[in-house]
């Protein structure tokens, strides 16, 4: 049997979307393997381009693979692949073949017809493919939901490298997650380029929110990111009234100073932002916040950048993604002037990050004495760890854990971020 190993760069999106292709690559007579097997005729490095990093990454990693396997047939598809082929840039002598995203639905039938197999299976590009989430392998299911992002703010390439604009049937979807739930499935994870868009007929992510939340005994609920001024006061308020969803929204700010977020092509203020974080809050006990900040955009000033520490500092964030600016070539900032220096970039990401890691720790504190739900992902010698709702690393001790196991339990500690609960017996 052909064997096929996959590395993931990048977003949950693209993690989704390589759970679907492990599955279609099964469904067509391949087995897959780990990236380090002894074995692999096939590798698939499903990359990512959002960075300049995340891009090099995207090429190491085919470089590591064929150091590992010489042999074997290697690519590079999604995102990384799309912009190599776009920009006509030099890929790597280790990679055999790109594949950008118009083919990646077809991945297996482009390997088979590449190593002369007999098959022609493909990978439907409008179904969920429900062996996606395995149990006993993943303790979450990564359901993408939509793809293509209409906005097109200054920094971002992936506009250019998703065009394409598409939303997958709620009433597919629902039948997935029940199936899903009724494999063992204990939590979705709703992805897409740009979640808010999420649009089938009549029915956008608040509708679709509701139908998945009315699942008997199903799966609680997690979002991925939320662009603010989207959906996300609906959002809330479906959050409020259903305790299926996890209670973390997160929504990306990029800058808390107006003129820099004029500049990157923002659709809000930061009044606007703060309001949608003020309605969370007043709607939501407990809620967990996590937002994303760009550091050192074009011509920010320090001025600038304090007034987006200040933000920070007055905002009950509780998860802080932070980012140096990374040019892209093909968008708007990557042509814009007064750059700020790599040094200061590098201090305002690492300021920004301690910030973050100090409100993480504070929320984990506040956490303490009040009731949680955790999901296990890893249990050893008696001490399971897993994520709660509000989207904190957890530690449980007790009898009879389990991987995949939801335990609700009050919080006895906090340590440096995570919760910790002692002494539970399911």
């Amino acid at each position: 049997m052909t064997t096929v190993a996959f590395k993931t760069v990048g977003c949950r999106m693209n993690q989704a979307e390589t759970a679907e292709f492990e599955a279609a690559f099964r469904a067509a007579g391949f087995r897959v393997v780990a990236t380090n097997s002894d074995s692999c005729d096939v590798c698939i490095i499903h990359g990512c381009a959002v960075t300049a990093a995340a891009e090099r990454e995207s090429l190491r990693h085919a470089r590591s693979m064929r150091r590992q396997h010489p042999a074997a047939l290697i690519l590079v598809a999604g995102c990384s692949a799309e912009k190599i082929l776009r920009m006509d840039d030099p890929a790597t002598a280790a990679v055999d073949r790109l594949v950008g995203q118009a083919d990646k639905h077809r991945l297996p039938a482009i390997v088979a017809q590449a190593l002369d197999l007999p098959t022609t299976a493909t990978l439907p590009g409008s179904e969920l493919t429900v062996d996606g989430w395995r149990g006993g392998r993943r303790t979450r299911a990564l359901v993408k939901v939509q793809d293509g992002c209409p906005f097109r703010c200054a920094y971002c390439i992936v506009p250019s490298l998703r065009p394409l604009q598409t939303s997958r049937p709620s009433a597919d979807i629902v039948a997935a997650v029940r199936r899903m739930s009724e494999g063992g499935c204990r939590e979705i994870v709703l992805t897409g380029a740009n979640l808010g868009c999420y649009h089938d007929q009549d029915r956008r992510l608040p509708e679709l929110l509701h139908a998945l939340a009315d699942i008997p005994d199903g799966p609680r609920i997690r979002l991925s990111s939320i662009e603010s001024s989207t959906v996300e006061t609906a959002v809330i308020e479906i959050m409020a009234e259903s305790d299926r969803i996890c209670r973390y929204l997160h929504l990306p700010m990029q800058s808390g100073d107006d003129a820099v977020l004029r500049r990157m092509g923002r659709r809000y203020t930061v009044a606007d932002y703060r309001d949608r974080i003020s309605f969370a809050c007043r709607h939501l006990d407990n809620v967990g916040l996590g937002t994303d900040i760009i550091a050192g955009f074009p011509g920010e000033t320090e001025t600038e950048f304090e007034n987006t520490v200040r933000v920070v500092e007055a905002l009950p964030f509780t998860n802080l993604h932070v980012f140096p600016f990374s040019a892209r070539p093909g968008t708007p900032a990557a042509s814009m002037a007064d750059t700020v220096p790599a040094s200061v970039k590098r201090e305002r990401v690492r300021f920004l990050n301690a910030m973050g890691a100090a409100k993480q720790a504070r929320f984990a504190m506040q956490q303490v004495g009040r009731p949680v739900t955790v999901l296990l992902e890893r249990v050893r010698r008696g001490i399971g760890s897993g994520w709660t709702g509000e989207y904190l690393p957890a530690r449980v001790t007790g009898k009879d854990l389990t991987v995949n196991q939801l335990v609700k339990a009050t919080v006895s500690d906090s340590d440096d971020g995570m919760v910790a609960i002692n002494g539970r017996n399911p």
